[in-house]
């Protein structure tokens, strides 16, 4: 008797794990905006149009975890929008008109849509989602103000992060080891390292007599960035190879240098737009009812 019941319990149990196996991807529940449910069916739809565009794009569940939160965000953006009043324009209508004609003129589009269950509703939704993320925008130009003072602003806030440390150096470059422990030599004797470069390196800079100027060290390859940054200005390095060949490095000076505003204008931009939309994004969060259900990817 007892041994007919593990039977059926073992077979209950197959049963259920079968049945969790073939889940319905419409049925399973990822997230949901006030009414408006995004299922596993949703995301899928969304991860075929992703890998479409980015080739060789991972799918992993780190992906989906990413793909699945702006699909959230594009939800809760659309929503609010709708919820204050603003609605898609006749342009951009007509431009998604002009746009799914074309897809369904285009076979391997068709094609593509079909055996990955892409819905046109789909493509609807994330052509128009770039009409209110453009309405977000013109939202938060207006909360920044004028770009210019607010750049300046946030530059004069956050100085000591514009710092960065600099080397003046100048470098002999040849293909072969031999004619470099050669020239190492020669510098090593007293000749000078200016017509040095000249006459033997391979770089553009010979002409300059290998002066490189000041630089940052993770604009030069790694090992010749490395072999830059230990020398004292003044010392000379010992043969230092990288892909390009080898090289003979010189130091002339070292400084913490402060950027200037104009050289990262466009980086500060960035950083207030996307405090502003993080958050415009949470304000426009707590005025709807999210839910989210991340632990159910797989």
């Amino acid at each position: 008797m007892k041994k007919k019941i593990l039977i059926v319990v073992l077979i209950g149990l197959m049963i259920v794990g079968l049945i969790g196996c073939s889940q319905d991807p419409e049925k399973v529940i990822l997230a949901s905006v006030e009414e408006e449910t995004i299922t596993l069916a949703k995301l899928d739809q969304y991860l075929a149009i992703y890998s479409n565009a980015n080739t060789g794009a991972s799918t992993d569940k780190e992906a989906k975890s990413g793909i699945l939160k702006e699909i959230v965000d594009m939800e809760i953006i659309t929503q609010y929008m709708k919820k204050n009043g603003i609605e898609i324009d006749e342009e951009t209508q007509t431009q998604y008109e002009a746009y799914i004609e074309q897809i369904r003129a285009d076979e391997n589009a068709t094609q593509y849509m079909e055996d990955n269950g892409i819905e046109e509703q789909t493509l609807q939704e994330l052509f128009y989602s770039q009409y209110y993320m453009m309405k977000l925008s013109e939202e938060i130009t207006e909360a920044i103000g004028d770009l210019d003072l607010a750049t300046e602003k946030y530059y004069e806030e956050h100085q000591e992060e514009y710092l960065v440390d600099e080397v003046k150096a100048s470098h002999i470059l040849v293909t072969k080891e031999e004619e470099a422990k050669e020239i190492l030599a020669k510098i090593e004797a007293g000749e000078d390292f200016a017509e040095l470069a000249k006459e033997h390196s391979i770089d553009g800079s010979a002409a300059n007599g290998g002066d490189l100027g000041y630089f940052v060290q993770e604009k030069m390859v790694v090992p010749f960035g490395l072999a830059a940054f230990a020398l004292e200005p003044g010392e000379t390095s010992d043969i230092v190879q990288s892909q390009f060949g080898y090289h003979i490095i010189k130091s002339f000076d070292k400084r913490t240098r402060q950027i200037e505003l104009e050289e990262i204008y466009e980086d500060i931009v960035s950083i207030l737009y996307e405090e502003k939309f993080v958050e415009k994004l949470e304000n426009m969060r707590s005025e709807l009812e999210v839910k989210e259900y991340f632990d159910r990817l797989k």
